[in-house]
């Protein structure tokens, strides 16, 4: 007579083999996040509040200048997500100073991941005067970069209906890929929603 016996597995077996699966799942999942994310990423029905550029468009890399002239050595929108705003003119009126507003406010409201969202004003040229002065006293922390007329049209007329400069905010995520635009005197609770959801879903930035 022969019996059939079912050698248990070995408790160190079964140990090794879960720290495996968990090295394995600790490093695929800021990967497969991020393919899903970067390019790829769909809000649930209706949730978005801007407009969704669908697909999202990488943005080309542009001869960029800071406000005193001197060369970008990388590309702005690089390594954090950005709130970037195309001013009409050097002058900031009433729209630009509310858009400017609006970035400072959610960027604020996003609290702990503040640091991973960044303020970028778009000028075609420097602001000078009292411009300038109010810039510095209301909005620290706020970039600016010279961009010319020719150079902002990938945010611009990334969408069917062209963007007059000036008239909306642009979500860029940090590897330069241009996601949803908004009205520059719309809600801003609507832009705090989107990027709150993209922080929490994503691990790059």
């Amino acid at each position: 007579m022969y019996l059939n016996v079912v050698l248990p597995v070995s408790t160190s077996r079964l140990r090794v083999r879960a720290m495996l699966l968990g090295l394995i799942a600790l490093f695929l999942t800021p990967l497969v996040a991020a393919v899903l994310l970067v390019g790829h990423w769909r809000p649930q029905a209706h949730a978005e509040h801007g407009e969704l550029l669908d697909p999202a468009r990488p943005l080309p890399v542009l001869a960029l200048h800071e406000l005193d002239g001197s060369s970008l050595s990388e590309q702005p929108w690089q390594h954090r997500w950005t709130l970037v705003y195309v001013a009409g003119d050097a002058q900031c009126a009433k729209t630009c100073q509310a858009a400017l507003y609006r970035l400072r406010q959610v960027q604020i409201a996003t609290g702990r991941d503040s640091d991973r969202v960044q303020r970028l004003a778009l000028w075609p040229q420097t602001p000078t005067g009292l411009t300038a002065d109010w810039l510095a006293r209301e909005h620290g922390g706020l970039r600016s970069v010279l961009l010319s007329r020719d150079q902002v049209r990938p945010l611009t007329d990334a969408w069917s209906v062209s963007g007059v400069p000036g008239g909306w905010i642009y979500l860029v995520d940090p590897l330069g890929n241009l996601l949803l635009r908004y009205p520059a005197e719309g809600d801003a609770s609507g832009m705090l929603s989107d990027l709150t959801r993209l922080l929490k879903l994503s691990k790059i930035g």
